[in-house]
């Protein structure tokens, strides 16, 4: 028995998991209803992967977010891989920029809390699940919070946008344009954090494109 298994083995025996944690390791890749849609709710394209009314989408995230269950990433890898790899495969095939998959970052105070960025779990694994890497690399300090936030959650739709204008900003500019970067967060609501996120990119001079695991 591999060591990881026997680790995971162990920890069930001495907390066993929760009823959520039993349904998200029950998945498979095909039992997720994967339907990528493009949407521009405040004006950026923004190409999400699944629906969060789906209960098994609800269960997936908040493993991955709440629990950081590993299983949780890797289906979401699975999840976002066949459509994310024809994107990066057209880019290769009409540009020769360096590819840059960039995750939302979290503020210093919730990644404190949290202890990790589930979105940067998931682009961990991505890699693992495309068919071509070269020149793909993952910029997880690219884009950094210059400030925290309250939760976009916790708002109404009307002041989301108003609470992340002018909230991230970019390290390594010029790097940014020599670069395609694929944006990626777990959940859009709105869209106003990648929105956001994204014409701060794009100020830096690189061409963006947004993508959500889940549109709720």
């Amino acid at each position: 028995m591999r060591a990881h298994t026997l680790l995971h083995t162990l920890l069930d025996v001495l907390f066993p998991p929760s009823a959520r944690a039993l349904r998200v390791r029950s998945l498979s890749a095909g039992h997720l209803p994967v339907s990528f849609e493009t949407h521009s709710p405040l004006g950026e394209e923004i190409s999400s992967c699944m629906p969060y009314a789906d209960s098994r989408v609800r269960d997936l995230i908040w493993m991955l977010k709440y629990r950081r269950l590993p299983a949780a990433a890797a289906l979401c890898a699975d999840a976002l891989a066949d459509v994310v790899g024809e994107m990066i495969a057209d880019e290769r095939a009409f540009s020769d920029k360096t590819i840059l998959l960039i995750p939302v970052p979290l503020s210093k105070k919730r990644l404190r809390e949290r202890g990790f960025n589930q979105v940067e779990d998931i682009l961990h694994i991505l890699p693992e699940r495309l068919p071509d890497t070269s020149r793909v690399s993952i910029g997880t300090d690219i884009v950094v919070r210059a400030r925290h936030v309250p939760p976009q959650t916790s708002l109404a739709r009307s002041e989301r946008l108003k609470n992340v204008r002018g909230v991230f900003s970019v390290q390594n500019e010029a790097m940014l344009k020599k670069t395609r970067v694929f944006l990626f967060d777990d959940v859009t609501t709105t869209g106003a954090t990648l929105t956001e996120a994204a014409r701060t990119l794009k100020k830096s001079g690189a061409l963006v494109t947004c993508i959500a695991l889940a549109r709720a």
